[in-house]
């Protein structure tokens, strides 16, 4: 039996979060949804993530911390979700190890291939 893709996502807004939960689960994978930085690290402490898909900024951490703190807690592939990014911001968040970025509102099929590309 093949095991299920499992998926943390931190993102601090509430409708956004649910949003992109119900797509993944709807996919079929294995989500973990969380508000905030702290409650992302207590996730990783007791579950074994494959992709983490972050805004940069959470409310308890600020800038990239997100990415940094992530990076060192998990090996998990990052992907960054956020509002917008300058092309600067880009190439830092993939410095810092995201493998990709998302611009919200996003396409559903867009960030499902994302997903998939991390995945492989």
């Amino acid at each position: 039996m093949e095991k299920v893709p499992a998926i943390l996502v931190a993102e601090d807004d509430e409708s956004m979060r649910a949003e992109i939960e119900n797509t993944l689960v709807s996919a079929g994978y294995n989500v973990t949804a969380v508000g905030s930085m702290s409650a992302g690290i207590q996730a990783l402490k007791s579950q074994r993530f494959d992709v983490i898909v972050t805004e940069t900024i959470l409310p308890d951490t600020g800038g990239f911390c997100a990415l940094e703190d992530f990076g060192s807690a998990s090996d998990a592939v990052m992907i960054v979700i956020t509002e917008s990014i300058t092309i600067k911001e880009a190439v830092k968040a993939i410095r810092m190890g995201a493998l990709d970025y998302i611009i919200k509102p996003f396409l559903k099929d867009e960030f499902l291939l994302t997903i998939g590309k991390a995945l492989d």
